[in-house]
C-alpha cells in the first residue's frame, strides 16, 4: 500500500486544485454557437414594410479571448430572420458582424455570468412579394446582452442569454445596385431593432 501513497496524494492534490479552480481563466479562448427566438421591429418605413414586435429567430456565433478572468474581447456574428411580417414582405434577414467586449461580474468554480457590448455593421436582405430579387442595405449597429455559462465538462459549456441589437438607418437598394424608391419616388429606408433569448453550447480551449 505504501507504493500507492504518492499516487493517491497526487490525485488528491489534483482534485483539490479542480475544486478551487474557476470556470474561466486568463488566456482561455471560448467559441460559442447557439440559437433562439425573439422580437423584431422595423419602423420609420413604408406601412407595407413596417413591423411591430414580429416573431423572429436567431443563430449566433461568437469567438472571444479572455485577456483576464474578468475581461474578454472577440468577434460576434448574428443572423436574425423573420418571414411574412408585413403586407409586402416575404422574408427579411439581418446579418450582423460585431467586435464584442465582455465583462464577468460573477465567477464560480463551474459557472460565470457575463455582460457584453458590441459594435459593428449589419447587412439586410429584404425579399418583397412584388420583386423577384431581394433589396439589400447596410449600416452600423450595436448590441448589448448578458448570459449565464455553466461548465458541462472541462471543455464543453452550455449557456443561456438575452440580447438586444439595433441598427442605424438603412437605406435599401435593389440587388443590382440601383436605388430602391417607394411609390412616391422617395428613397426607401428603415430603422430596426431586435430583442431575443438564446441558448447554446460553448467550447473553451
Amino acid at each position: 500500500m505504501a507504493a500507492f501513497r504518492p499516487l493517491v496524494l497526487m490525485i488528491a492534490c489534483a482534485a483539490a486544485a479542480a475544486v478551487h479552480g474557476q470556470a474561466i481563466a486568463r488566456k482561455q479562448l471560448f467559441t460559442t454557437l447557439g440559437g433562439g427566438i425573439g422580437l423584431l421591429t422595423i419602423d420609420h418605413a413604408a406601412d407595407s414594410v413596417s413591423a411591430n414586435a414580429a416573431l423572429s429567430g436567431v443563430v449566433t456565433f461568437r469567438v472571444q479571448y479572455a485577456f483576464t478572468k474578468r475581461f474578454s474581447l472577440g468577434l460576434l456574428y448574428d443572423r436574425i430572420a423573420s418571414d411574412r411580417i408585413g403586407k409586402a414582405i416575404d422574408q427579411v434577414r439581418f446579418s450582423t458582424f460585431l467586435i464584442s467586449g465582455a465583462y464577468r461580474p460573477w465567477i464560480s468554480e463551474r459557472a460565470f455570468v457575463e455582460v457584453h457590448g458590441a459594435i459593428g455593421t449589419a447587412s439586410l436582405s429584404l425579399e418583397l412579394n412584388a420583386l423577384s430579387l431581394p433589396v439589400v442595405g447596410r449600416s452600423g449597429c450595436s448590441s448589448i446582452g448578458a448570459r449565464y455559462v455553466h461548465l458541462l465538462s472541462n471543455t464543453v459549456c452550455g449557456f443561456v442569454g438575452i440580447e438586444a441589437t439595433g441598427g442605424a438607418r438603412i437605406y435599401v437598394q435593389r440587388y443590382d445596385g440601383m436605388p430602391f424608391t417607394d411609390a412616391d419616388g422617395q428613397s426607401g429606408g428603415l430603422d430596426w431593432s431586435s430583442q431575443r433569448a438564446a441558448v447554446g453550447i460553448a467550447v473553451r480551449f
